[in-house]
């Protein structure tokens, strides 16, 4: 599957940019940009998928991406269940 090049609308003139996403699952499908990401996973559990290396992640995780590197994560199936009672904060 070829990933997908996603465009990320921050300033140009910002060196760093901080995002923080707040849904009960990933929704970005495989993709990439030329923008060098770190994230850091506050909670839920899932796998990760960095090129060619696939990870369990858990709460707690931080990871580096590099530039233009195709990456997804993947929360594991609970989460998209509707009765199964997760919290978020």
């Amino acid at each position: 599957m070829r990933p997908l090049y996603q465009e990320l609308s921050f300033l140009p003139s910002n060196y760093v940019n901080v995002y923080k996403e707040e849904l009960p699952h990933f929704i970005v499908p495989w993709h990439y940009h030329p923008e060098i990401e770190i994230m850091y996973i506050l909670e839920g559990t899932g796998m990760r998928f960095v090129g060619d290396h696939v990870e369990k992640y858990t709460e707690g995780n931080l990871c580096m991406v590099g530039s233009n590197l195709p990456h997804e994560w993947r929360n594991d199936q609970m989460f998209f269940e509707k009765k199964a009672n997760l919290c978020y904060k």
